[in-house]
């Protein structure tokens, strides 16, 4: 008894030899089995059935495909064979608990038709055809049924394959990219299949008539992936596996796989003869636009030859490569790009290798009118693919200009380069003072050694940095030898060692040595002396003492002579006795503590007087003492400042709080140390000191130094965000506003389209008192540092003109605005310096808005809102709480009607996208509507 897995829901099947029907205990379906009984023939089916089941028809085909190689008449193989080639999953009814065909690989072939099928029927037996005849006709059914859905899809250009989610049913990475890549496509007019947003109102069954639809009418598949078992997910393999097979049979189709983070090597298989995209490479999407367009635009259908020949020939006759190219050129003359572009492409058609049609598209692409002014791009343009056919059919004497022309804008790049920092250099070189600003000076002339006079200026100004460096250590060892003591010479003299040569360095160490030695000399004279002193004090101490023996001696003689007269007076002694507690006791703790006072003793003197604390003024005399501890603990404060210790003399006198100066003394000492401080670059340290004496001197001023070069370190270490925050928070001092824009510039010039930046300040909370807010931008365009911007809301709503006669943009008093009131009150002087004059062109495909202007701040017309935003849900906008406030509509979450430059109506109305994003709003000239400034800004100047 052989042991078959079921078909429908991978429960096993008990089947007794030579049967060829059976029904699933489990799912209760009646199917097909194999006829062939072998062990290894019946592995191979459960083998071929679970990965079906698991829909990885493929692998399923290819092991159905492997039995019939051994056994070409086993009817359950061919009908394996269909299951797959039709992608048929049996899903369970939530209804009738049937298992019923689900189809996720649709063919135009009819089942009936199909070879596999009627192999199957030949070699069935009278039940097994029954059963095939069902199925067949229930998978037919659903194949007419999705083809007639297909029937009314509109076509796609490009098909983006790519995996949705991870195993935990998160967001892939490449779901990111897909979604990136389908924007900018749709930006630029492809329509694009992108399952994420094309089959988001679709049920999950309802999937395959649209995926069959967009595979066969998608002249190009990006199968995207970052990871090799992406590109092996089973719906991703589905999908470009099928077209892969749509390209054996239609050659103009074409599949690009797209990789990142991972080897190329890494692709699967298939793809070895296909070129392969590396996402994570610059330009990778500008790239793949450029391939596509070539792709797609040469499969379109030509004109036909009498509407060509219309345009083009004057003779009738059919037009030729050299006629098109004169249009072409004509056109170029007129600034009239897509139809240059156009008409090369139609002499590309007639001459796939024409030299001078590639040249013509390079020109229509920089939107420039002859070859001559490419020389003037401002980047080299080799890396362009229209260059780089020029560069391989065109004539030596063409290929050698063009070389020449990229030849020279790569060394007039790199000489304003270094011209850019030969200037800067020179002016960091001029503005020095200290030792280090010198040396950044020569590291400047460094980056350009053999220009100018750049290395006889390094080698100057490293000269001038030593002679800085040691010019600060002379004054700063000059500084200690005036201190005038032991450790402040021992300074001065390493200081002035380590600068021998520098003036009379080495006469002043000398000079240190000899006060040193001096010093220690009287030093020695004074401990001789004191031990002098205190020789002749024992001896006059051990001399008072034996007279004080001998007296006691003579004493006691003469008390025994009086002895008897002694005794009668007992009384009296114990009454003395009495008297020397109460009264002799304190007064001797008294003397005595005055004794300690004279000796200096004060701590001393202290203890003792608090133990006779109401004896006489002792209680005044402990004041005394206390003053006279301060007074020693000030001079002490003072030796240590004299020591150049600024540290510990501050703490000092800080200890002795409103004592005389001490508090204005631990101030100028803190301060000091400050200097100290900052001159070793430890800027941080110093702030702390300085935060803590804010009030003293110009303290607020160095803490000011303190952040600016703080901010210079972040910024030379290229953390722009964080100096840019100090930069500002600096205000004015020296060229903080510039430094700040700066760095601003540089995090701006990491934007991407789609990114949201801050830029400028314009009143949007309606608060009057609390200064303007800052302008968000959305970016739309990037062209190396040149960036496209439109405020991300509403800022102002103004009309078009006052006037009721008909005004063009050239005349409209909102242009004025933008580029007089708007740009001087939202913008400081650094901003205004980036943006640029644009060339605006007025006249569109269906509408003549007036002449062409040149603007810098302006409004986007109809074409440019097409191009930039690509659904309603795009265009829509909100307005801030300033506009809302001036007459703002208010129906509408705060979505506001905002204006377009482009004329309608007779030139009676502009154009006004609504606040549902639709573009077929319109307003009278002289009624208010949103404005969202535009503007190009160039960073590439700022550094």
């Amino acid at each position: 008894m052989s042991v078959f897995k079921c078909k429908m829901c991978g429960g096993a099947l008990e089947v007794n030899n030579g049967e060829s029907v059976a029904v699933c205990d489990y799912c209760g379906t009646k199917q097909t089995l194999p006829k062939n009984d072998d062990n290894v023939i019946t592995n191979l089916f459960n083998r071929a059935n679970n990965l079906r089941l698991k829909c990885e028809f493929d692998k399923a085909e290819a092991i159905y495909d492997k039995i019939l190689e051994q056994d070409n008449t086993e009817s359950e193989a061919h009908w394996g064979v269909i299951l797959c080639k039709y992608g048929i999953e049996y899903v369970e009814d939530p209804k009738t608990f049937e298992r019923i065909p689900t189809c996720h690989r649709t063919s135009y072939e009819s089942i009936t038709a199909s070879v596999e099928y009627l192999a199957a029927l030949e070699h069935a037996d009278s039940l097994q055809k029954g059963v095939y005849e069902h199925e067949a006709k229930a998978i037919d059914a659903i194949q007419k049924n999705i083809l007639s859905i297909v029937e009314n899809e509109k076509p796609f250009d490009v098909f983006l394959c790519y995996k949705e989610t991870d195993e935990n049913g998160k967001r892939t990475v490449d779901s990111a990219i897909a979604n990136d890549i389908y924007y900018q496509l749709t930006q630029e007019g492809f329509k694009v299949f992108y399952a994420a947003i094309t089959l988001e109102d679709k049920l999950g069954q309802e999937y395959e008539p649209y995926i069959f639809a967009a595979l066969n009418s998608a002249k190009v598949m990006l199968a995207i992936g970052t990871k090799p078992e992406y590109f092996e997910a089973v719906w991703v393999k589905n999908e470009w596996s099928r077209f892969m097979k749509l390209m054996k049979t239609d050659r103009s189709k074409l599949l690009i796989p797209c990789y990142k983070d991972m080897d190329a090597y890494d692709l699967p298989e298939d793809f070895a003869h296909l070129q392969a995209q590396d996402m994570g490479k610059i330009g990778f999407i500008n790239d793949v636009v450029r391939g596509l367009k070539k792709v797609i635009v040469k499969d379109e259908p030509k004109a036909s030859a009498p509407v060509v020949t219309k345009v083009v020939a004057s003779s009738g006759s059919e037009p030729n490569t050299a006629q098109l190219l004169k249009r072409a050129f004509m056109f170029l003359e007129d600034e009239e790009w897509e139809s240059a572009d156009e008409y090369c492409e139609k002499a590309l058609d007639l001459d796939a290798e024409c030299a001078e049609a590639y040249l013509g598209k390079l020109l229509a692409d920089f939107e420039i009118s002859t070859k001559e002014e490419l020389r003037n791009l401002d980047e080299p343009f080799d890396e362009y693919a229209d260059y780089k056919k020029v560069i391989r059919f065109g004539n030596e004497n063409l290929c050698d200009e063009l070389k020449e022309y990229n030849r020279h804008i790569r060394e007039r790049n790199e000489l304003n380069r270094k011209n850019e920092i030969y200037s800067t250099a020179c002016n960091l070189m001029d503005s020095a003072k200290e030792e280090m600003e010198y040396r950044r000076a020569a590291t400047k002339f460094g980056e350009v050694i053999d220009f100018k006079e750049s290395k006889i200026k390094k080698e100057e100004c490293l000269e001038r940095a030593e002679e800085a460096r040691k010019k600060s250590i002379y004054y700063s060892a000059w500084e200690l030898m005036g201190k005038k003591n032991e450790s402040c010479y021992i300074g001065a003299a390493k200081k002035f060692e380590s600068i021998l040569t520098y003036k009379n360095s080495e006469e002043l160490a000398k000079e240190c040595h000899q006060m040193i030695e001096k010093i220690k000399a009287e030093k020695e004279a004074e401990r001789i002396e004191e031990e002098r002193k205190a020789e002749e004090a024992r001896i006059e101490a051990e001399r008072k003492a034996e007279a004080e023996r001998i007296a006691t001696e003579a004493k006691i003689k003469r008390n025994k002579k009086i002895a008897a007269i002694v005794v009668p007076i007992i009384v009296i002694i114990v009454a003395s006795i009495v008297a020397f507690v109460t009264v002799i006791q304190p007064m001797m703790n008294y003397n005595s503590a005055i004794a300690l006072m004279e000796e200096g003793k004060y701590e001393e003197a202290i203890t003792v007087f608090e133990v006779i604390e109401g004896y006489k003024d002792s209680a005044e005399q402990i004041e005394n003492c206390n003053e006279k501890i301060k007074e020693k603990d000030y001079v002490n404060a003072q030796e240590i400042m004299k020591t150049g210790d600024y540290f510990q003399a501050a703490i000092q006198f800080k200890k002795l709080g409103n004592y005389k100066d001490s508090k204005e003394k631990s101030n100028e000492c803190y301060y000091i140390y400050a200097e100290k401080l900052i001159s070793e670059k430890e800027y941080d340290n110093a702030k702390n000191i300085l935060n803590g004496i804010v009030s003293y001197s110009n303290s607020e001023e160095l803490i000011n130094e303190c952040d600016y070069f703080i901010a210079l370190d972040l910024m030379d270490n290229r953390n722009y965000e964080e100096a840019q925050s100090k930069f500002i928070l600096l205000n004015n001092y020296k060229d903080s506003a510039e430094k700040a824009f700066i760095c601003k510039a540089e995090i701006i010039k990491k934007v991407t389209v789609g990114d949201v930046i801050t830029f400028g300040v314009y009143e949007q909370d309606n608060v009057k008192d609390n200064g303007k807010e800052p302008l968000e931008w959305l970016v739309l365009e990037k062209k190396g540092n040149k960036i496209l911007l439109i405020s991300k809301y509403i800022v102002e709503r103004k009309t078009f003109t006052n006037k009721t006669q008909n005004v063009t943009w050239e005349n409209s008093l909102l242009r004025q605005w933008l580029n007089k009131d708007f740009i001087g009150v939202a913008f400081d002087i650094y901003e205004q310096s980036v943006i640029i004059e644009t060339k605006l062109i007025n006249k569109e495909k269906d509408n003549n808005s007036g002449k062409d202007t040149k603007d810098k701040v302006f409004i986007l017309n109809k074409t440019e809102v097409e191009k930039y935003f690509t659904s309603d849900y795009r265009r829509e906008c909100k307005g801030t709480e300033y506009t809302q406030a001036n007459g703002g509509s208010k129906y509408y979450k705060g979505r506001e009607w905002w204006g377009m430059r482009t004329l309608y109506g007779n030139g009676t109305h502009v154009l006004s996208v609504t606040p549902e994003g639709s573009l077929a709003g319109a307003t009278t000239l002289t009624d208010k509507v949103g404005v969202r400034p535009a503007m190009w800004i160039d960073l590439s100047a700022v550094e």
